[in-house]
């Protein structure tokens, strides 16, 4: 999946501006996340989670609820971008992959509890949703939420 220079400009404004994006998830997002987190706190124990983008918002979240994390996005200057937005300082148990959803070989086959991410399935064309839930479907396991 090759993201669009639009996503590159998107992270230099981010950067520039030092705004919070308009396509940050909004607290009724987080608030959605958070049961989701608790659901997986109680299945697994410290779950293991991806977020799909650079969203900090959402990895934050996952890492204040002792997870571990995967965070995956394509253009690395939206991980720069998102720098500014972490909220916590200790990520030792955040792994940041720049790479292709489609195919995340540095994810263990049915490794993940947890799939979060803030609208990052839109990024997708629709002619490569398939291999998306497969990769999906790979890396997670029978009870993943």
């Amino acid at each position: 999946m090759q993201q669009s220079s639009e996503w590159t400009r998107q992270a230099e404004r981010i950067l520039v501006n030092k705004h919070r994006p308009h396509f940050a998830p909004a607290g009724e997002v987080l608030e959605v996340y958070q049961s989701h987190l608790e659901l997986a706190r109680a299945q697994f124990g410290k779950p293991t989670v991806l977020v799909l983008c650079a969203t900090p918002e959402l990895a934050d979240l996952a890492l204040s609820n002792k997870c571990c994390v995967y965070r995956v996005d394509s253009n690395q200057a939206m991980f720069e971008a998102a720098r500014g937005r972490q909220q916590l300082s200790d990520r030792s148990s955040e792994t940041i992959i720049c790479g292709d959803w489609l195919n995340m070989d540095l994810i263990g086959d049915s490794r993940v509890d947890l799939v979060m991410g803030d609208a990052a399935a839109n990024q997708i064309p629709h002619t490569s949703m398939r291999e998306l839930f497969d990769e999906l479907r790979r890396i997670t396991h029978p009870g993943s939420l």
